[in-house]
């Protein structure tokens, strides 16, 4: 059967969008990388709280607090690295601190105390070798100790901006939420078991929706989590899927190795209302809850508000590359289908230019 030329040059022409589709979309999936996780300013902090603190009393890091400060015999900024400038502590409203003590970093010369426990910064625990810090705040000071250096700071939003930052954390936590998981949830008893892709260099994601879909509300309690089949290198987002109260008081098997050595275990609360925190090895991000709970979080920590003290360590959130760091080669199957798509282009250009 003949074919005229124009009815090659459209079959050709098909073809060659074919082509191109295929191949961009093959050049799109290489190119996909993993998603970026940046905590932005409160990266810079133990605890990044956007409204009132009722109480606290051990933040290893800066603490920021959005709104008012309340706190009795709270310690703060020892740990945070070596260098660090600006306050150790910004409240955006009022501030009653009493009985307590801002801290300056370590010096340059304290060795790691801990070494071999992983994403530490060097520190004394005895705290011999301090010097004093200071802190901001933005409203008024309530009958705070008289030896704490704390100023008056009218332009809070200058030191940090506590509604932008609630912008960017809660659409970032909403992100996180929609992401697929890449690993396997399995609950076979009382205790759930996350496992992995074992990909090198992997942003792991599990979701954990603890009861009934048609019970996102109440009262939850974490069982035990148990972690494997997670490389060395990768980071795990765990996404909580339920609202209401949130109560991470369960025990967390195969974690403390991600996130001591390299800080890469976030738990995102994208919509619980309440979460009470046990001993948890890793970072919290719950942008619309306030927190509470008698234990201690080794990991930055991001919520609404915080009524009752627990202990914060300095384990930070390491973000996971941006786009422009990373220089993948075109998989050989990708750069096949370009080459064949500017084949094809070209048969097209011969065919046209004959006609």
């Amino acid at each position: 059967m003949m074919h005229s030329k124009q009815e090659k040059t459209s079959t050709a022409a098909v073809a060659l969008a074919w082509v191109v589709g295929i191949t961009g979309l093959a050049l799109a999936q290489g190119a996909a990388a993993a998603p970026v996780i940046d905590l932005g300013v409160a990266a810079q902090y133990s605890a990044f709280i956007f409204g009132d603190v009722k109480a606290a009393n051990d933040v290893e890091g800066r603490l920021a607090v959005g709104g008012s400060l309340t706190a009795n015999g709270l310690s703060v900024g020892y740990r945070a690295p070596a260098g660090s400038t600006g306050p150790a502590l910004v409240v955006g409203g009022d501030v009653r601190f009493t009985n307590g003590r801002i801290y300056s970093t370590a010096p340059g010369s304290v060795t790691d105390s801990s070494a071999g426990e992983g994403n530490l910064v060097p520190w004394d625990p005895a705290l011999a070798h301090y010097g004093n810090s200071y802190g901001v705040f933005g409203g008024q000071n309530k009958g705070s100790s008289s030896y704490l250096d704390l100023r008056a700071e009218p332009k809070i939003s200058g030191v940090v901006d506590f509604k932008a930052a609630q912008t960017q954390l809660t659409a970032l936590s909403g992100s996180l939420a929609a992401l697929a998981s890449t690993g396997t949830v399995a609950q076979p008893w009382s205790d759930i078991s996350l496992s992995g892709s074992g990909k090198a260099g992997a942003v792991e994601v599990f979701d954990i929706l603890l009861g009934s879909k048609n019970k996102l509300g109440g009262s939850w309690v974490m069982p035990t989590l148990s972690l494997s089949n997670v490389a060395s290198d990768a980071w795990v987002v765990i996404n909580i899927l339920n609202e209401g109260d949130v109560q991470l008081s369960g025990g967390f098997t195969g974690f403390k190795p991600v996130q001591e050595a390299q800080g890469k275990v976030l738990f995102n609360l994208a919509n619980a209302q309440r979460v009470k925190l046990g001993w948890v090895d890793g970072s919290v991000l719950a942008p619309k809850a306030d927190l509470y709970g008698q234990g201690h979080v080794e990991g930055t920590v991001i919520g609404a508000s915080i009524s009752q003290a627990f202990e914060i360590g300095w384990e930070p959130f390491t973000p996971t590359p941006k786009p422009q760091d990373d220089h993948k080669v075109p998989e050989p199957q990708i750069v096949w289908l370009a080459g064949l798509a500017l084949v094809a282009a070209g048969l097209i250009s011969r065919r046209r230019s004959k006609t």
